[in-house]
């Protein structure tokens, strides 16, 4: 049996979203744009979940670690 390779329409937009959040990230690493803690967990989060929506039909096991990430990051901003 052959799997469906197609991205899905959702896959599509997280995939996009995605790319977003990269760009961010690497002007937050490049100093060009500064962000508090907080708000660095919280993007973190996001980031890691959107990852999460992405590699589920994928590979359960790179799922499973962004899933893990996004949850220690929501820890992390419940804590502060």
């Amino acid at each position: 049996m052959k799997k469906d390779d197609k991205l899905n329409v959702y896959e599509m937009i997280f995939t996009v979203i995605a790319i977003v959040f990269l760009t961010l990230g690497a002007l937050i690493l490049f100093d060009y744009i500064h962000i508090n803690n907080q708000f660095g967990n919280l993007y973190f989060f996001a980031f890691f979940i959107t990852m999460f929506i992405i590699y589920i039909r994928r590979s359960k096991i790179i799922a499973l670690l962004y899933l893990i990430a996004g949850i220690l990051y929501l820890i992390s901003i419940i804590n502060n």
